[in-house]
Formats: C-alpha cells, structure tokens, sequence
C-alpha cells in the first residue's frame, strides 16, 4: 500500500458567470511593481484553505502575508462539522482497511453522479491521504470508532468518513500551532479586521497586489501571488440568490462570508460558475419567516437513525419522495424539485405521542410549547382540511396523499412510493404539521481557476498571479450538485498544500509500509510543463519516498514554451528555483510523516531533467547526497540551439531543399562502421568508443562528374553536409560554439534535424521564440531566421537562469555528493561529444581525473539515444542501487552493468531491479571515461 499524494492543486468545476454584481474598480500602477513586490505571497482570509497555504508557503521560505477580515484564525470551523475523507490515512490502516485513491474517485463520482469535475476531483482524492496525514502528524484526532463509511451524506463503499472530537474546532487545533509559530518568526505576517476591497494589477492585466483597508485607512501591499482564500457567499442573501437562482434560507455560515473574494475576481475579468449544481439539505427547522432564518432545531430524517413514522408533503399536498428512503442525495434531489424547497411534516396525535422526537434534542414540553406558543412553523388542528389551510398547504391534495397513504397500509399493500417503515396509519386524534425548508451552509458558485488554482478570465486565458482557493471556488466544482463526503473540508486543506510556490506544481508519493529512509526527487524532460511523477515506479517498488515537479509551470505538450513568454520568473522557475524548492518542502514532508528524514536523497533525470540534478549539485548544493543524470543532459541551451540550427541548416540548399536522405544516410553509416567498428576490437555492428574513429566522408565522395544519384557514394554537396554535421557550428573566426555529431549517429539525424519536419527544428525555434528571445516575446520566429553570426553573449541573460554548464562543484564535494552520468554516444541534440568536452573541463578544475571521478563519474553507452534505449541493444541499469553503494558506503563504481531486457518497456525507469535472470537477454559492462576498458 502507498501513499500518494499531488501537492500541486485543486481547482473549480461548473458554469460562467457574468451575474451583473457590482465589482470593485482595479487600479493600474507604474510598471515596476515588480521589482517592488514586497511578499512572495498574499493570503486573503485565514480559514481552512489559507492558513495551510500560508504554512506551507512559509516552511518553503516564501515570505507570507496573511489579510483576515475578523479578529480570529480558522474562518468557519468554528462552526463547521470539519468532516474530512480520505483513502490510505494512518486511521484506515489502524482498522486494517484496504483503500485507495482511485476507489475513492470512484465512490465519489458515484455518490454525486458524475456531477463534479472529473479531473479535479481526481486530484482531491489523490491529494487527500496525504493532507489527512500531515494533520495527523500535527496532533489531529477523529473520533472512537472513525474513519466510517458515512455521517449525514450518502454513504462511501469504504471507511473512509471521520471528524474530529470538537467537529472542526479539531482541525483548527491541529493548524494552528504551526501558523503561530510561522508568525511568531516572522515567516507569516498576518493583520487581523483587515479587508481586502481591491486588487491591484498592471498594464497587461497581470495582478501584482491588493489594497486592504482598516480602521479607515487604505493600503496598497505588493505581492508576486494573491491566493483568494476568502470563503464564499453564503452569508450574503442578495449574492447568493443571484448565484444560486434560490433565496438564502439559513444565517448558518459566518457572517463575513459576504463573497468579498468573488468580488475581486470578477474586478479583474475572472468569472464565477457552478450556481446551477446548488441542491438544498433535506429540509431544517427555521425560527422565523424572515429570511435568511436562524436554525431552531435539526430535522431527523435519516431513516438509520430515526425511521420515518409522518409522511412529507409539498405546498401542494403531495408525498413527493418515499420517507424513509436511504440515499440522503435521492431525498435531497427531490426537494429540490418542491416549490420554495419547502416541506410539511404531517402527523396525528398518536404518532406524536408514540414517535421519538425528530427535532434532535427537542423534548416532548418543548414540541407541546412550540404547537401551543404559536412558533411559526408549527401548525395544529382538529381536522385535515382546517390544518392544510393553517399551515399553507392545498387541503385537497392533503387529503388525497392521506387518504391514499392509509388505504394501502390498512390494506396490506405496497407504498405507492416504494416506503417500507409504515408503523401507525393516519387519522387518530389532532392533526399536526410542522414546516422545514432546504438549507445549505455554503455556496455552490465559486471562482472559475483551471488545474493549477489560477483565476480564469471568460475567454479561458489565466489572470496572471491571481488563485483561488477553499470554498472561494464554490461546493459545485469538487462536491458536484450533491452533498459529496468531505468534498469540501478536505479539498480546501489539500488544495492549498502545493502553494509552497505560488507556480510550482509538484507530487510526493510515500510509502505506508517498508520505507527504506530513502528519498528519491525525479526529474522530467524537455520543457517540462508536467509532473513526471509516474516515471518513479520503479524507485517506489523499492520503498523510496519520491517526488517531481513540472518546474513551475504547465505546458500543452512538453515541447511548448510559450509559458515564458515575457514571464521571468518562470523562466527562473524552470532553470532551477522549482527544483529546490520541491526538494525542500517534499523532505519535509517525508520528515513529518515518518517522523525521521531521509538518510539518502537522491535526485535522477534525462534530458532536461539531468540539466536539473547538475544545476541543482552547482547552486543547491545541499539538496541532495546524488544526482543521477541517465541519458543526454542539456548543458547549455544556448549552444544546444545553435547546434540544432546548424544541423538543421546545413542539410539545406539555396531554395530550402533537403540534400541527404535518409538512404545516404544509411550509406553514411555503414562507411563508418567499415571504417571504425573494430577499433574497439570487436565487429558488433556499433562503435565503444566514437572518438578513435577518424573517418573521413570524403572516402565515399563519388568520382564522376554526374553522381547526384549514385546509390553507392555521396555528392560532393552531400559530403560537405556530413562534415559539417561532424563538426559541428562555428562562429565567424571558425572557433567552434558547440561539438558535433558522434561518428556512428548517423542514423539518428532523421528525424531530429533532416527529413521533412525535422522534430528539433520546431523544438529550439519554440526555445528561440519564447526563451531565450533577448527582446521579449518573438512568437514568429523560425529557425530559418537564425543567425549563426550571432555570439552567444546575446542570450546570456536568460543563459544565466538556465545552464548547468558550470564545472565548481566544490560545495557538492565537499559534503560528500556524488555524480553518475549515463550519455548515450547515438545522442543527436546532445551529441555524446559533448560530455567529454566538459568532463575534460571538469578535470582540469578539478585538477586531475583521480580528484574527479572522487565525486563525478561519466559512463558513455554505445547505441543509446536520447532518454530512450538505442541501437541495437536497449540498455538498462540499476542506477539506484549503484548510487546507494557510492553515497553510503563510499564504494565508487569502477564497472558497471547494462542490461539488455526481454520486453523493452517505454521509459528505461520502468524496469524494476533486481532483474530475474529469464529477464535478461545480454549484459555488458563499462568503465568510467576517460578509460577505455
């Protein structure tokens, strides 16, 4: 059993808004706000989803400023029932209950019939034992006999319902002690009766702040992120209404949810959704006519806790629903059905002095009082027609329902409604009738935010800097129109746990059982834009905690950046800050979980995710004890760019024809091993070690005058190509900029720079556009415009946030880190020239390969492409358990293993060690360069 957790966010499901409220005005201020942020983050409301945010954001080193409209902390868990649910929770597994975060997705669509936002709701679930956990870990208790299938709600299929012994009370207790001590050393600041009543935003809409007001004075408070954690518009009869298209019944939620939050979304172009989900409770006892109402007594209509001995009529008269019929949401959708959700529970005399109370703690004096008092929901009279016409209720319908009612009973028939609880027919003494009406304590309408908590506009674009949190996001989008267990509570809590940054997205899974005290952080590739969360399986199997981040931001596809565009700080978010923060919160985490942390923490990635473990060991050095870089690392994607535009370049004549073919490239191949295969004293069809090889494409130049078709030799133009691909760009003086291509790659050029879209040629143009632009912005941009002329200087601003090109590695050696690199010598984009180049850079700040390869060892893999296995052979290694022997028992690796498998899997991480032998086609060992054997 694992735990799984995706600290990243909740968002909101249902319909636009454009309800016509009145909005604040948004003030515009000067352009360098930015630089002027005072906070990392700015909380509006200090309730269930603000206070985690703010803890969380604070352990994480952001510097947190908390705005609380009310003089106290937990918003309405004073008041709340504070049930939470949850699979895989240290409750469940002291019962022995088997669970998991998909059963509970699927209890929880079926419960709400698939009303609540299916992807959100994936995302509660999966985030939920993690924070019902983390709140255990703070001192949170539920009561004798919790986690229970259901309390109030249609039931789950599994325990996994609880609360704590002081309903939500608990949950504060368990929160705030955190928060405190945050404040109390200056992580947080919080400023209590303040109000937020503007959002303050620049010339491009983006929001960079808030204005509060108290005591009558107004201040602007800058911030990189506002996280509206406000609550919702429960306590605001003429908001709620408008939302929900029904009169606010009850005065249960606490008064300063007056929607303030909505407000200032909408203020600056977001837009609310989810009113129409909105369904009322099964009906309350309100002490007035005037509404919104006070609650003067509980209905008890659960049929497992009071079998139903009345029957329930609408205004019409009419047995709408069967009494006692079990499903809370089949009761609840058939009073949403009644005029002014309203219902008249009728009864005589006899079933009043027979039944129990169902006013919960109402006692026979008090009901008696409450007929004789005249309270205005209490009606009673010597006769059926006079009671109906008391109470509001169309005496002719009344009587048909009882007549109809009595008649199958007396008969021994079936309810025509189905109900099977009939104890006593109607008729023996004084009519009674009392009046309840459907009730909620939350609004279903809520802030419209996408995947990552951030405030939508109508046309689906991001208002930038500006989530939405908590019940701020309306009932609708996680409970769906239903009543959903601890769709609420929990998800604010959860939602907020990945606010540690305000853009990082990130996931921890945590073994329940058999945790090796390891840790391991996995990296993602390309452009990221994704939690590659998935490639940790073989690391969990193992008993590893793990972790990943989609680097601070989220991506249409892995090779989009446009989530750059003109946006500095996710660039410095993907070049490095993501990764350590992850590192930092996802260790705390393991250490409040198990109570210990990790003895070893490891990082691993391919690609782009090796540029994170290098530039993580050169800035964060105390990260991690080792970093795993398996496949082509991107050192530098300045001189990564210019290498795929010379490639893709120089297979192109004048008129932007291809030259070579994929069959000269074959040609191209075959000379190569000709020429160097047994150089490594072996003929198998691939070359040990490309940097003996010295062939020359000019030994397969054709001879004759008119060979442009010769299937045996290439063109001259054909072989200026190939050197070029060899060599690789040069500046203007010649000196070059980047390595090229390894002899015996050839095959490997189509499709990545030749062929008819060349797959990296849109890759670095989309680097170019949005990356590393020196200018902003430049969407049109192609690879055709790049200049080769230009010097590297010109992208060294944005280079700076994004290299791990850098070879001091002092601070990382000196705490005893390690470095495993695996480079592929079939790599394309990151040609497996270039690690030697920089592993000899390495050594000579170093100061020999003995003081190296101490901390920094590089494996060149014949055949291996980029992240994937290559040709011929696909092969695997147990890195993971290489790493552990060097970083805890100081053993480096002077050979190692690479494995050929059975059934190639997809991603080179999925295979599990140990291998069985009947797994293993081949297996061949290497030595670390610069040794040959």
């Amino acid at each position: 059993m694992r735990r799984r957790v995706f600290l990243e966010s909740l968002a909101a499901g249902g319909v636009v808004a454009g309800s016509g409220l009145g909005a604040p005005l948004v003030w515009t201020r000067d352009r360098d706000m930015r630089q002027r942020a005072e906070w990392d983050l700015i909380v509006l409301g200090a309730g269930t989803a603000g206070m985690p945010a703010a803890i969380f954001a604070a352990q994480a080193g952001a510097r947190v400023l908390v705005i609380e409209a009310t003089s106290q902390l937990g918003g309405t868990l004073d008041r709340s029932t504070g049930q939470v649910s949850g699979s895989q929770t240290v409750w469940q597994r002291a019962k022995g209950i088997e669970d998991s975060p998909q059963a509970h997705y699927a209890d929880h669509m079926r419960i709400n019939r698939s009303t609540s936002d299916p992807e959100l709701t994936r995302l509660f679930v999966e985030q939920a034992p993690a924070t019902l956990n983390w709140l255990a870990g703070e001192g949170f208790t539920v009561l004798d006999g919790d986690p229970v299938r259901g309390k109030g709600h249609d039931p789950f299929l599994v325990a996994r319902y609880q609360s704590g012994p002081e309903r939500g009370r608990s949950l504060l207790k368990a929160m705030q002690p955190s928060f405190e001590r945050d404040v109390a050393k200056g992580r947080i600041v919080i400023r209590h009766e303040t109000s937020a009543v503007e959002l303050i935003v620049d010339e491009r809409g983006a929001v960079r702040g808030v204005v509060v007001e108290s005591g009558g004075r107004r201040e602007d408070c800058l911030g990189a992120r506002v996280l509206i954690a406000t609550g919702g518009c429960a306590a605001n009869p003429t908001m709620f209404a408008d939302l929900h298209g029904v009169p606010l019944t009850t005065a249960s939620a606490r008064p300063s949810s007056q929607g303030q939050g909505l407000l200032l979304a909408l203020g600056v172009g977001g837009v609310l959704r989810g009113g129409e989900k909105y369904v009322p409770l099964y009906g309350t006892l309100l002490d007035g006519e005037l509404m919104p109402a006070g609650q003067d007594g509980s209905f008890q209509h659960d049929p497992e806790r009071r079998p139903p001995w009345e029957i329930h009529v609408n205004a019409r008269g009419q047995r709408f629903v069967r009494e006692d019929h079990p499903s809370h949401e089949h009761r609840q959708q058939a009073l949403a059905r009644q005029p002014g959700h309203r219902l008249w529970v009728v009864f005589d005399s006899a079933i009043l002095d027979a039944a129990p109370s169902l006013l919960g703690k109402w006692n026979r004096e008090r009901v008696d009082a409450a007929f004789r008092d005249g309270h205005p929901m209490f009606t009673r009279a010597e006769t059926l027609s006079t009671l109906a016409l008391r109470a509001g209720i169309d005496p002719q319908g009344l009587r048909q329902s009882v007549e109809t009612y009595n008649l199958a009973l007396r008969a021994g028939a079936a309810d025509p409604l189905g109900r099977l609880h009939r104890p006593l027919p109607l008729g023996t003494g004084a009519w009674h009738a009392i009046r309840m009406s459907g009730w909620t304590v939350m609004s279903f309408a809520g802030i419209s935010v996408d995947s990552s908590l951030r405030v939508l506009r109508a046309d689906g674009q991001v208002v930038p800097n500006l989530f939405a949190a908590g019940e701020a996001l309306g009932a609708g989008a996680l409970s769906g129109n239903a009543y959903t267990n601890g769709s609420m509570v929990t998800s604010a809590l959860a939602a907020v746990s990945g606010f540690v940054t305000p853009q990082v997205g990130f996931e921890v899974r945590l073994p329940l059982e058999q945790w090796n005290g390891r840790f391991l952080q996995q990296g993602c590739r390309g452009l990221c834009g994704y939690v590659p969360i998935d490639a940790t399986g073989d690391a969990l199997a193992r008993g590893y905690a793990v972790a990943a981040t989609d680097m601070g931001h989220k991506g249409a596809n892995s090779q989009s950046a446009i989530w750059a565009a003109n946006n500095e700080q996710a660039l410095i978010d993907f070049g490095h800050r993501a990764t350590h923060v992850t590192a930092q919160v996802a260790q705390q985490l393991v250490t409040r979980f198990y109570g210990r942390s990790a003895e070893t923490r490891l990082f691993r990635g391919c690609g782009t995710g090796g540029r994170q473990g290098l530039i993580s060991a050169q800035r964060y050095p105390e990260d991690f004890d080792g970093i795993i870089a398996n496949g082509g690392v991107v050192f530098n994607f300045t001189r990564s760019t210019y290498l795929i535009a010379w490639s893709v370049l120089a297979n192109r004549d004048a008129e932007g024809k291809q030259i070579m073919s994929v069959d000269d490239l074959k040609l191209l191949h075959q000379a190569v091993l000709r020429s160097c295969d047994a150089l490594d004293g072996e003929r198998d069809g691939e070359l040990a070690h490309p940097q003996l090889c010295r062939f020359d494409p000019a030994t397969i130049q054709c001879r004759a005058k008119d060979s442009s078709s010769a299937a045996d030799c290439l063109s001259a133009q054909k072989v200026a190509v190939a050197k070029k691909m060899y060599a690789g760009p040069v500046d203007t003086a010649g000196r070059s900029i980047h390595p090229g291509m390894a002899p015996g790659s050839e095959l490997r050029w189509s499709p990545a720079f030749f062929g008819v879209e060349p797959r990296y040629e849109r890759f670095a143009a989309e680097i170019m556009r949005y990356l590393l632009s020196p200018t902003g912005a430049n969407p049109g941009f192609e690879l055709s415009q790049f200049d080769l002329a230009w010097p590297t200087s010109r992208f060294a601003k944005a280079e700076a946030q994004l290299t791990a090109d850098g070879t001091d590695y002092r601070a990382f050696k000196s705490r005893g880190g390690k470095i495993l690199m695996l480079h592929g010598w079939n790599e394309s984009a990151m040609p497996g020239t270039y690690p030697l180049q920089y592993y000899d850079r390495l050594v000579a700040e170093a100061g020999s390969v003995e003081a190296a390869q101490e901390f920094f060892r590089l494996y060149m893999v014949p055949g291996e492409m980029h992240c994937t296995s290559g040709i011929p052979e696909g092969r695997h290694f147990d890195s993971l358990a290489l790493m552990e022997r060097w970083v805890e028992q100081g053993e480096p690796m002077e050979r190692i293993t690479g494995y050929e498998v059975q059934v190639e899997p997809k991603l080179p991480e999925q295979v599990r060690f140990p291998l069985p032998p009947a797994a293993v086609k081949s297996e061949r060992s290497f030595v670390p360069y610069p040794k040959l054997r």
